[in-house]
């Protein structure tokens, strides 16, 4: 997988509001993907704090198949995630693996890579811990450091939602 592929690949995206926050998709080689930016607010020890949870899926599942593309589709979904997630200009932003898919340590090693590259990128820190709930994995970044009650927040508020 190509760094340079990752981070030269875009599409045009149309973002919808959701209930839960923004969607967004395009197609690759007659696939759909599906973006999806969950919004919801933490109440942390320092006070309340927007998050963003990160997520897609190809043709309605979040198993991602299309081996020949990868890098140019992880692109494409961070790419655009990343303009998104600017505009809402969230406290913390989760990047997550669904752990149905299989392979969540291998993900998680690229996702937490790329979730450190966009941290340094745009004035967010990235968290060594990661949140593991029943159904993902997340990759954090945050506005703030985060303090291991705070971090203990931000853990149940993604198991909840």
């Amino acid at each position: 997988m190509l760094l340079t592929e990752i981070l030269d690949s875009k599409a045009n995206i149309s973002w919808e509001r959701t209930t839960e926050g923004f969607s967004g998709s395009f197609h690759v080689d007659g696939d759909e993907y599906q973006i999806q930016l969950d919004e919801y607010d933490a109440a942390l020890s320092s006070g309340a704090r927007s998050v963003v949870k990160l997520g897609f899926t190809m043709n309605g599942k979040s198993t991602l198949t299309n081996k020949f593309n990868s890098a140019k589709i992880l692109g494409i979904i961070l790419n655009s995630a990343s303009a998104k997630i600017k505009t809402l200009n969230p406290d913390i932003v989760f990047f997550g693996a669904h752990h149905k898919n299989g392979s969540v340590d291998k993900r998680m090693q690229i996702y937490g890579r790329l979730a450190n590259w966009y941290a340094k990128n745009n004035g967010y820190s990235y968290c060594q811990r990661s949140v593991n709930t029943s159904f993902a994995e997340y990759a954090i970044i945050s506005k703030d450091e985060l303090s291991g009650d705070d971090l203990a927040v931000v853990e149940a508020a993604a198991k909840s939602k």
